[in-house]
């Protein structure tokens, strides 16, 4: 399928990326040539002959990167994930999460003299064991259905493995 533009279009090529995500109806293929049509579209439409006439190479390298970089700033959607939620363990459910954050309130309550410290760890005690809770019941989900689901039961294992590298410096 080829995608032809208007300059009309190209002014906002949000609003394609939008037609293209309802009109191939999660055709990948399709949806990634319609972008790409645009991006073709968008560079073409430069006038490079007066773009770069009478520059150097390193010049006309960075009026080039810089129309590159434009075009792809404006058309090739990119995936916004939020720092806290990318990547949560497989027992962290919304039910532990609102613990967790509730947790954190109540410490920086706490410093501010807002919470009492008796209170304060009681819904210490509370997360913790409602964590502990659910990480046991993954554990022995995991090696119930061992024989089922291998590759998660593998994947579990392979993730506790993995050690980090951070190490402090020699004692003296």
């Amino acid at each position: 399928m080829v995608w032809s533009f208007t300059p009309k279009q190209l002014q906002d090529p949000d609003k394609v990326t939008e037609y293209l995500k309802g009109k191939c109806c999660g055709y990948s293929k399709v949806w990634s040539s319609g972008i790409s049509c645009l991006f073709r579209d968008l560079l073409g439409r430069i006038p490079w002959d007066k773009a770069l006439e009478e520059r150097g190479a390193q010049d006309s390298w960075l009026i080039f990167k810089g129309h590159l970089l434009q075009a792809q700033e404006r058309c090739i959607p990119t995936k916004r994930n939020s720092g806290k939620n990318t990547k949560r363990p497989s027992w962290m459910n919304k039910e532990l999460l609102d613990k967790v954050k509730h947790k954190k309130e109540a410490y920086r309550g706490w410093k501010q003299g807002q919470v009492a410290w008796e209170e304060y760890r009681e819904i210490v005690r509370a997360a913790r064991d409602e964590v502990r809770k659910a990480k046991a019941l993954i554990e022995i989900s995991l090696a119930r259905d061992v024989k089922d689901n291998k590759k998660s039961f593998y994947r579990y294992v392979s993730e506790k493995r993995k050690m980090s590298e951070n190490v402090g410096p020699p004692p003296e």
